[in-house]
């Protein structure tokens, strides 16, 4: 067949959600129809992926500049994954780079060969074995598979769908605290309705994780039951329907008095439970926290129906970070938690308890420590990751670290690993983590388990 010698390309890029609506449904059925493998969110430029090595010739090469998102998701499996089924082979790579014009945005570079390649291959300027599919070195091209034993055990917090619910005196849409005070005046039964809203902001900020913003919860009450309250559903009723009443269907049928995603796991959870581990969705830091009954967590947080250290334990440990690291997708340079590709996949190991010792200490001395110094988790792993930064307080959290990592190695039966951490540059800064060769042990191994634990 022919082809052409070289192939330079900046094609549109364009989430795959946002197609057919840009486009019309016909070419995104057009483009589902004639390109390999691509799913309902593959980027536009993941199908340019493919149809610039489809008119390269053999054993030339092609050269792209992509979105950031061309090793993630749908969009990898639609385009560089498919390169490498046919017998591609990416001879160069460079992730996340700034884009040079007004949109503040992060580019990726790859070159394809359109066959088999014998000479030096480069990721990021430095040389590799060989560059997967996820533009990472090695031969993991695509996701982990879900695991049987992880479903039902996480839930995205509530979406209340409506400002109306939520007391908040830097939101003019919301109700200010001097009316939730009067309110709990005249019927302090009220009150017990009333919990701390929480969302990322707050748990990443705030050294006791309090947040000023509380929000009105009838759970799942009936109408009648919430009409022994009221005040707060008169708040509820006059806010929250009209504001309803301009969105979709589904939102406009639902029951103004309670929350849109109401979330009955996470209620049915919380009724057996005195806690529960909460991270954020979008964190420059992956951190993990328990919160209490009195909290309502947001959209914006990820919710684990998990209750005990060790399992905090195998959650903060590196070898969580570093599956998690790997296999999801960025926000402007921070972390996405995606629970279908980081959490759902991840194979957990047993608890033992060495292990709930060391997650209880870590836990305890970081909270400790926040609260001493009123900083919050972003500020005290700032200063974690800070090669200049050699106070006491921080020089232990790194070591209550390693005891941890460390035990969470044993839990899984690796005795051959040590997890010693160092300053590091990475795709993220300077970060104080293990080797890259005990990251891609901890990674391969752990998709090994995947692989065998999905096949139970």
């Amino acid at each position: 067949m022919g082809g052409f010698s070289a192939v330079l390309g900046n094609p549109p890029f364009l989430g795959g959600t946002k197609i057919s609506s840009s486009y019309g449904a016909e070419i995104l059925e057009f483009l589902k129809n004639n390109y390999h493998g691509p799913g309902n969110r593959c980027d536009l430029a993941g199908y340019f992926v493919q149809k610039f090595y489809q008119i390269t010739s053999e054993n030339q090469f092609c050269s792209i500049i992509g979105p950031d998102s061309l090793a993630e998701g749908d969009t990898r499996r639609g385009g560089l994954f498919v390169n490498i089924q046919q017998n591609g082979t990416i001879t160069d790579a460079i992730k996340r780079v700034p884009w040079q014009g007004d949109a503040a945005v992060m580019v990726s570079l790859v070159t394809f060969c359109k066959g088999l390649y014998s000479h030096q291959i480069t990721l990021d300027g430095e040389v590799v074995s060989s560059i997967s599919a996820m533009l990472r070195e090695g031969v993991i091209h695509d996701s982990p598979e879900p695991l049987e034993k992880n479903v039902g055990m996480f839930s995205e917090g509530f979406k209340p769908y409506g400002q109306g619910f939520i007391f908040d005196n830097n939101d003019e849409k919301a109700n200010t605290h001097f009316e939730k005070s009067l309110i709990i005046q005249s019927h302090p039964e009220s009150e017990k309705l009333i919990k701390k809203y929480i969302s990322g902001r707050e748990l990443n900020n705030n050294p006791d994780f309090n947040s000023e913003r509380e929000i009105i919860d009838f759970g799942e009450m009936t109408l009648q039951e919430a009409n022994k309250f009221p005040q707060l559903l008169e708040i509820v009723k006059t806010k929250v329907e009209p504001e309803r009443a301009t969105k979709s269907l589904a939102v406009q049928n639902a029951p103004y008095w309670l929350f849109y995603s109401n979330r009955p796991s996470i209620r049915q959870y919380m009724r057996a439970a005195d806690q529960f581990l909460v991270n954020s969705n979008v964190t420059k830091h992956l951190n993990f926290v328990f919160l209490n009954q009195d909290f309502i967590p947001s959209h914006a947080l990820q919710v684990h129906f998990r209750s005990n250290f060790w399992e905090f334990g195998i959650l903060q440990s590196y070898v969580h970070e570093a599956w998690v690291r790997f296999f999801c997708s960025t926000m402007k340079g921070d972390l996405r938690y995606s629970t279908k590709d980081g959490l759902l996949t991840f194979p957990f190991a047993d608890r033992s308890d060495d292990l709930d010792d060391a997650a209880k200490m870590l836990y305890e001395y970081r909270s400790e420590v926040m609260l001493s110094q009123g900083i919050g988790l972003t500020e005290l792993y700032n200063m974690f990751h800070d090669s200049e930064n050699t106070k006491q307080e921080i020089h232990k959290l790194r070591k209550l670290h390693y005891k941890l990592d460390n035990e969470v190695l044993l839990c899984y039966g690796w005795d051959d690993l040590v997890m010693e951490r160092d300053f590091l540059q990475t795709e993220y800064g300077l970060r104080y983590e293990p080797n890259p060769c005990v990251k891609n042990k901890i990674i391969s191994r752990l998709y090994q388990l995947n692989r065998e634990s999905s096949k139970i």
